[in-house]
C-alpha cells in the first residue's frame, strides 16, 4: 500500500507489519541475536592474554653469567693441569693461566708435574739403601740409615740422634802388628776411637792395637813374630822369633804342636803300566823342621825318582 497524504498535506506512515518493524522506534541497538552479540561480548579470548605474564625476558636470558667461564669459551681450556685451566674474558677471548710452580724446595724429592693430577714430589734414594733421603739422616752412605746396627766408629748408624750407644770396642797391643793378641796383653783399651799406637807400650816399629780377643784359639804365641798365630797355614822353614820352649819353636799356628810338611818317605811306583809319584823324602828318615834333605821331587819316564835337595816346613 503506498503513502497516505493527510489532507492538510503532512505524510502519514504506514506500520511495517513485517522486518521493519522490529527497527522503526527501536531506541537499543539492533539485536543481532546470531553473530553480533557474541562479539560485543567475546569475553574469552581479551582474558586468556596477558602477555606481559608470560614474556619475562631478563629472567631466561642470564647472559652476564655465561661471559668469562669455560662454558662461555669452551675451546680455551687445554685440560693440562701443570699449566693453568685458560679462561676468556667478557669479549670472549681466551686468555693464558698461570702454569703450575711445583718446586717444594726440598733435595731430597724429585719435582714434576702430571697434566692430569697436577705437581708431584717423589722422594729420592741417592744411596739406595731403602730409605728416601727426606729420613735418611746421611742419604749418600748406605750403610747409614733409620734401622742400621750401631757399631762403634763415632757415627751414628741408626739415626737416632745418638753416637756409638751401647756399643764400645775392646783394644788389645799387637807388638808385632799381625793383628792378633797374645793372651796377656800389654795394654788393653776399651772405647770408640783407639789411641795412640805409642801407648800399646811395645815399643816395636810393627806396634799396633788389636780388636780381636785373645782367646785359647785365637791368640798370638808369639808377639815378636808376626809369622806364629792362631789360624796359620803357611809353612815354615825358619824357627818362631820369642818362643822360650826349643820343642815347640816351628809351631806357627799356636797349636802347640810342631806339624811337618812331608811327614813320610817319597816315591815313584809302577803299577799296570802306570807311574804313580809320591811326594816325600828320598830316605826312610824324615828331617826335623827347618833341616834340609834329598826329596823326591818328581818320577822321570821310567818311573824312577829325580831328587833334590829341599828344607822341612813345619807349622
Amino acid at each position: 500500500m503506498g503513502p497516505l497524504f493527510s489532507a492538510c498535506g503532512g505524510t502519514t506512515e504506514t506500520p511495517d507489519s513485517g522486518t521493519d518493524a522490529g527497527n522503526v522506534g527501536d531506541s537499543g541497538p539492533p539485536r543481532d541475536a546470531g553473530h553480533d552479540a557474541a562479539v560485543v561480548n567475546d569475553a574469552g579470548h581479551d582474558a586468556f592474554v596477558p602477555v606481559d605474564a608470560f614474556v619475562p625476558v631478563d629472567a631466561f636470558v642470564p647472559v652476564d653469567a655465561f661471559v668469562g667461564t669455560d662454558s662461555g669459551c669452551p675451546a680455551c681450556d687445554d685440560h693440562n693441569a701443570c699449566n693453568g685451566v685458560e679462561t676468556c674474558d667478557t669479549s670472549l677471548t681466551c686468555l693464558p693461566a698461570t702454569p703450575l710452580n711445583c718446586d717444594d724446595g726440598m733435595a731430597c724429592t724429585a719435582d714434576a708435574c702430571d697434566m692430569t693430577t697436577g705437581c708431584t714430589h717423589t722422594p729420592l734414594d741417592t744411596d739406595g739403601d731403602g730409605q728416601n733421603d727426606c729420613l735418611d739422616c746421611a742419604p749418600t752412605n748406605p750403610a747409614i740409615h733409620a734401622g742400621a746396627t750401631e757399631i762403634c766408629d763415632t757415627l751414628d748408624n741408626n739415626c737416632n740422634g745418638e753416637t756409638d750407644e751401647g756399643t764400645s770396642m775392646q783394644l788389645y797391643s799387637d807388638c808385632d802388628g799381625d793383628g792378633w793378641a797374645p793372651l796377656s796383653p800389654l795394654m788393653t783399651f776399651a772405647g770408640c776411637v783407639a789411641p795412640p799406637v805409642a801407648d800399646t807400650g811395645c815399643g816395636t816399629a810393627a806396634q799396633a792395637w788389636c780388636g780381636l780377643d785373645p782367646t785359647d784359639v785365637d791368640y798370638d804365641c808369639s808377639d815378636d813374630d808376626p809369622r806364629a798365630h792362631s789360624r796359620q797355614t803357611t809353612y815354615q822353614t825358619t824357627a818362631v822369633t820369642g818362643v822360650t820352649d826349643p820343642s815347640v819353636d816351628f809351631d806357627f799356628d799356636c797349636d802347640f804342636v810342631e806339624t811337618p810338611q812331608f811327614p813320610a818317605q817319597g816315591r815313584c811306583t809302577m803299577t799296570g803300566g802306570t807311574c804313580t809319584y809320591t811326594a816325600g823324602w828320598a830316605s826312610a828318615t824324615i828331617p826335623a823342621c827347618g833341616a834340609s834333605a834329598s826329596f823326591v821331587a818328581s818320577c822321570n819316564g821310567s818311573c824312577v825318582a829325580v831328587t833334590a835337595s829341599r828344607q822341612q816346613g813345619c807349622l
